[in-house]
């Protein structure tokens, strides 16, 4: 009895109910406080996570909403032999196959690109675009050591060329990636429920990119690529090019009022309709 008086006394309260009522607003105040807090420091996480790894990022969320947890781990014998399977099994594709030979005639007028050593300039410009913390292989080598070791550079054009002039030089390491398998459903213990991410090296991956560079400006130069191929060209949209026109379309509808008549043809009915042999 003594301690409710001291506290009525100090903080100027006369019933326990108004002294209740001061509590309950300072409690809610410093929950309110803590939560703009909290809510504060997850948009810079977030958004300091999105400039650095955006595939983290998307993950991250990702992972909340579908909460894939791993319940039952596969059998490691069952998961070896079904991945062993799909990565060791090799895969010849027809090289006799019509539309095959019918595209070399049609390009039969595009001369060969002459190959000629990469130059240093291609390797800078390479390394300058990759993610600084893009998932390494098993080297553990980021893009971000490699873009600050300037004086490298022309070491390891020097090191691409010679590989490519002699593959049979091509050490181990380089094409040695590191796979995880992520759950992608609820029947975890299922090893076809699973799908695989290989980190390959990244010094693995500017060389290719570099030599990707050239094909893509080598079929970009002669016209090569179809124009239906969105997905295979620089600076498109692909499939975002639809989506966006149908949200044109459906903004236009709402705010304008106006009435489109749309026709929608099923996968099946378009092979259907237009039957390919071969």
């Amino acid at each position: 009895m003594t301690k409710t008086i001291v506290i009525f006394r100090k903080y100027g309260y006369q019933t326990t109910e108004e002294l209740e009522t001061k509590l309950k607003m300072k409690l809610q105040a410093k929950g309110q406080r803590l939560r703009r807090y909290t809510k504060r420091s997850d948009q810079y996480r977030q958004n300091k996570m999105f400039n650095e790894d955006m595939k983290k990022f998307y993950r991250s969320n990702l992972n909340k909403v579908n909460n894939n947890e791993i319940k039952e781990t596969p059998d490691p014998d069952e998961l070896e032999c079904f991945w062993r399977g799909i990565f060791e099994e090799e895969k010849t594709h027809n090289k006799d196959a019509s539309w095959i030979q019918q595209e070399k005639i049609d390009q039969e007028h595009i001369n060969e690109d002459e190959w000629k050593d990469l130059e240093n300039d291609e390797i800078i410009a390479t390394i300058k675009r990759t993610h600084n913390w893009k998932s390494p292989g098993p080297d553990k080598v980021h893009n971000f050591w490699i873009k600050q070791l300037t004086p490298l550079h022309t070491h390891i054009t020097g090191a691409f060329n010679l590989i490519i002039k002699n593959p049979e030089n091509t050490p181990e390491w380089l094409t040695t990636g590191k796979t995880i398998l992520l759950s992608k459903g609820n029947n975890t213990k299922d090893p076809r429920n699973y799908r695989p991410i290989t980190c390959l090296p990244t010094l693995y991956k500017i060389m290719t990119q570099a030599l990707s560079n050239r094909i893509y400006n080598h079929l970009n130069k002669n016209n090569i690529l179809p124009p239906e191929q969105k997905g295979c060209k620089k600076g498109s949209r692909g499939c975002k090019d639809q989506l966006l026109l149908s949200k044109i379309i459906m903004d236009q509808q709402r705010n304008r009022r106006r009435i489109y008549a749309c026709r929608g043809l099923t996968t099946k009915k378009l092979l259907t309709a237009y039957h390919t042999p071969g």
